[in-house]
């Protein structure tokens, strides 16, 4: 690997981290908008500003695009690879993405239901915006990759974009107070969360053409990644479920616990992000 792909890798890598921290902050914003807690101000101020260092990521990795391409960091200054760049689905997709981070970023707290539906609809186009590239844009079942892909990040969003929410809620809300956050989004974890499982699974069979691929990089850190999922499902509906009972009780030690657990998926989930953005940036199925 090339200077240039090394920094694709990490600015992909963040990129993930920070578009799905904020979409998944307004679609949390939106799902606990009921609950009296300043944790929700705080979030609206994650969002806004997950958002707005998701755009300089994004520059970032269409900069690094033409370096990437002359195998030399002199290439970002090519005028014919950066309009080979702009004329790529990559930028139509980061395009897109920019516009859905756009819309979070003026509309953080989503106060009023126009707000709410501007900012979800930000949300949305962060995760449509994946389909626009790769092999999901150009395979022959596009039509069902497609609506696959943008479920499974949209829950992923959610999912992960939860989490600090979550470990705010624990750390600054009384027991009982957290608990109602904690078993209200375990409730609904147990039906979303497998569905970036599945739907990531059906993918896979789709793109993959066969099963020696699994012995090439790009099998390997497929495996992986379904891997890291089964973990983090097993781990994440464990503990909710034990620890979220505990609060109830008004068990301080369970929100301690419980942090620390968040703190694990967190770790674990961009770790799972790394070997997407390694996957996407070098390994191709074929």
């Amino acid at each position: 690997m090339l200077l240039p792909d090394y920094i694709a890798v990490v600015l992909r890598t963040l990129g993930f981290i920070g578009v799905l921290q904020a979409a998944g902050a307004v679609i949390f914003l939106a799902v606990f908008r009921s609950e009296h807690s300043e944790v929700l101000n705080t979030v609206s101020t994650l969002a806004r500003r997950m958002a707005i260092v998701s755009l300089v990521l994004l520059v970032g990795t269409l900069a690094v695009e033409p370096a990437r391409m002359a195998g030399e960091m002199a290439g970002i200054v090519d005028v014919s690879l950066i309009s080979m760049v702009a004329a790529s689905s990559l930028f139509l997709s980061m395009s897109v993405r920019v516009a859905g981070l756009i819309l979070i970023a003026v509309t953080p707290r989503a106060r009023t239901p126009r707000e709410r539906l501007v900012s979800l609809l930000g949300a949305t186009l962060v995760a449509g915006s994946f389909a626009l590239t790769g092999h999901t844009s150009i395979h022959p079942l596009r039509w069902l990759l497609a609506p696959l892909l943008v479920v499974h990040l949209f829950v992923l969003a959610f999912w992960f974009g939860s989490l600090i929410p979550l470990w705010l809620v624990c750390r600054r809300e009384a027991p009982r107070q957290a608990a109602r956050f904690v078993t209200r989004f375990s409730v609904m974890a147990v039906w979303l969360v497998p569905a970036i499982l599945v739907a990531g699974i059906a993918m896979a069979f789709a793109i993959v053409p066969g099963w020696n691929v699994l012995r090439e990089p790009y099998g390997l850190l497929l495996s992986s990644k379904v891997i890291g999922f089964s973990v983090l499902m097993v781990l994440a509906a464990a503990n909710k479920w034990r620890f979220g009972s505990r609060l109830e009780q008004g068990d301080e030690r369970a929100a301690s616990n419980l942090r620390r657990i968040i703190v694990l998926e967190a770790i674990l989930i961009g770790a799972v992000l790394a070997a997407t953005a390694t996957m996407t940036t070098f390994f191709s199925p074929e």
